[in-house]
């Protein structure tokens, strides 16, 4: 998403690959035509790349990171912090937003609470306790375009217009 190109074509196959420093990005075009950019939270790049090309303010962790206890590297520098994740990124987008009213800007917020492993802050633990999962009227029931579920040999020939 970062570099518009096809992953076979930038050369990031997955979220191991470190992203090429010298890769033009989105971000980094941006800043170029007068923008801010900034990056806040998760950056979905794992292992130790603290590096965050193109953006003027990045606030980001490492790896998958954690809800505590995280390392926040800020432009490079590290610092650590014992906030909930989600928290600091959330306060930290909304800094950015505050000093930037005026200026152009384009923002990535990475939250990682949508990933695993699924656990609340403390202070939301018990706040749907005693609430039960309602199933939704269209779970199991086939998309409204289809007129039956898709087979073995249909969905080998997704996987091979796949991108």
């Amino acid at each position: 998403m970062l570099t518009g190109l096809y992953n076979h074509i930038n050369g990031i196959e997955n979220n191991f690959t470190r992203f090429p420093l010298d890769a033009t990005s989105y971000a980094q075009l941006l800043r170029e035509h007068g923008y801010r950019t900034g990056l806040f939270g998760k950056y979905h790049m794992t292992g130790t790349m603290i590096d965050r090309p193109g953006f003027d303010e990045a606030i980001s962790f490492t790896g998958l990171g954690n809800y505590t206890n995280v390392v926040l590297y800020h432009n490079g520098l590290g610092q650590a912090n014992t906030v909930w994740i989600d928290d600091i990124t959330c306060i930290n987008a909304m800094n950015f937003l505050e000093a930037n009213q005026t200026n152009h800007f384009a923002m990535v917020v990475g939250f990682k609470s949508p990933h695993d492993p699924f656990v609340p802050p403390t202070r939301n633990a018990n706040l749907y306790s005693g609430e039960s999962i309602v199933t939704a009227p269209s779970y199991g029931k086939l998309a409204p375009y289809t007129t039956s579920q898709p087979t073995a040999s249909s969905a080998n020939k997704l996987n091979y217009f796949r991108c």
